[in-house]
């Protein structure tokens, strides 16, 4: 995973940027963090995790159904970033 200086305490799990990294891998860490901001941001527009799932009868149902919703909304993020 790449993170942020706050994950400075992980890093056998997050890279972070670093003074001795190379010019263009700081570019490299730099461009996947802007995808992933853009990718929460583009998922937190679609309003799913904001607000509470009120779709299924159960427990079960709903997570279910929250999955679904949620590969629905990544997969028309995915398409949108190809074309």
């Amino acid at each position: 995973c790449i993170g942020d200086s706050g994950y400075i305490g992980e890093p056998s799990k997050i890279v972070i940027t670093k003074d001795e990294h190379s010019a263009k891998f700081k570019r490299f860490l730099e461009r996947a963090k802007n995808c992933q901001e853009t990718f929460h941001w583009r998922l937190k527009d679609f309003n799913i995790l904001g607000q509470r799932f009120r779709h299924g009868v159960n427990t079960e149902e709903r997570m279910r159904l929250h999955k679904m919703a949620v590969w629905a909304v990544a997969g028309i993020i995915q398409y949108d970033y190809e074309n």
